[in-house]
This record gives structure tokens, sequence and C-alpha cells, in this order.
């Protein structure tokens, strides 16, 4: 399905629902209805970043491990550019994370938890240095204005590759003890899902 709001394109897709349905089973409504507007505060920091550097014409795509902002313009903006695009949303999500941490302990609502949690893990989730979230992309930018851009992707790939290595042994010992977090599980397959398909159109 897609629909478009004020020229920009949003695109939901099946599998996207299919994935929230399934996160629903393993952590609270208040915590997803968190990381829902974590996540649309994010892409919103995206969109304006890009558009304070002047990419004017983007779309919002949600698909099934995520949501993205889609720009041809954004090729053309410096590295440096590029990475506080990538980092200043996660940057936003650390920071609304903070703050509603702060308030939970002065005012004391639950809903501020599941805020500040959710930003949280939105935030350190995308620093994360893996290629197809903002942490790697990033990283890349900052290593091409020192080496080339295919020795940047290489760094990038291989550091993804380690974040799987460390991800896969982490599964193993939450199986050895008893333990199936199913978001945690799902994440990690889009992960691996992501990063082989990276390497395919290599």
């Amino acid at each position: 399905m897609c629909i478009e709001l004020r020229g920009t394109k949003v695109r939901l897709g099946f599998a996207a629902a299919a994935v929230a349905a399934c996160l629903m089973n393993t952590v609270s409504p208040a915590l997803l209805a968190a990381g829902a507007l974590g996540v649309l505060i994010h892409e919103l920091t995206h969109l304006l970043l890009m558009r304070y550097f002047g990419c004017r014409h983007s779309r919002v795509e949600i698909l099934p491990g995520g949501v993205k902002i889609v720009s041809a313009e954004f090729e053309t903006l410096g590295y440096r550019q590029a990475s506080i695009c990538l980092l200043g949303a996660p940057a936003v999500n650390l920071l609304l994370s903070a703050v509603f941490s702060a308030a939970k302990a002065s005012y004391g609502y639950e809903w501020m938890r599941d805020a500040a949690a959710g930003n949280l893990l939105l935030g350190a989730v995308n620093l994360l240095p893996m290629p197809f979230l903002d942490g790697g992309r990033s990283l890349e930018y900052l290593l091409s204005c020192r080496i080339s851009v295919q020795a940047a992707r290489s760094a990038v790939r291989k550091t993804g590759a380690v974040c799987l290595l460390l991800m896969a042994a982490y599964s193993v010992f939450l199986f050895l003890t008893g333990h199936c977090p199913v978001g945690f599980l799902l994440f990690f397959g889009y992960c691996l899902a992501a990063q082989l398909s990276g390497m395919a159109k290599k």
C-alpha cells in the first residue's frame, strides 16, 4: 500500500505489520507505542536535517525491518554533512530518552519509563556499526574522508559481520539459558538478512 502526504510517499508493507504483531506478544503496548513514536521522531529528524542541507526531494519508506528516508540528492552531500544527517536522528532519540528518564524520576508516570526505554533502544540500535544502520552508514562516510570509498565500505561490512557474530553468540547464550526473546531474535534475523542482501549486491 502506498499513500502520499504533501509530496512524500509512504509505503506500508504486509511484513512490517506482521513483525509489529509478533512484537505485540513480547512487549507491552505502551512500549510498542513509545517505539513507534520514537521512529516517527527519528525519521523526521533525518528529514529535517536533509532539508537543511539542501535535499528538497525525498520520500519515506516503511520496510519490513524499519523505516528510512530516501533521497537521490543525499548522495550529493559532503561526507560530514551526510554523517550529521545520519547521526542526528539517533542522537535525538538518546536525548529524548534522557529527558523522559529525568521526567519519570520527577513525576513518576509509568508511560515516561516506556518512552525512555523505547527511545534508548532505538537510538542505541541505530548507532551499531552495521552497513544498513545509521551508525554503519555514517562510519562509512567518515572513513571516506581518509580512505577510498571502496575501502570504507569494506571496513564497515567487516564491522557488521563482527556485530552479527556477537549477536549470534548472544542468541546461543539465551537459548542455553532457557530464554527466547522473540523481539531480539526478529531483530537478529533482520540484521542477518540485510547483511547477506548487501553482500549479494556488491
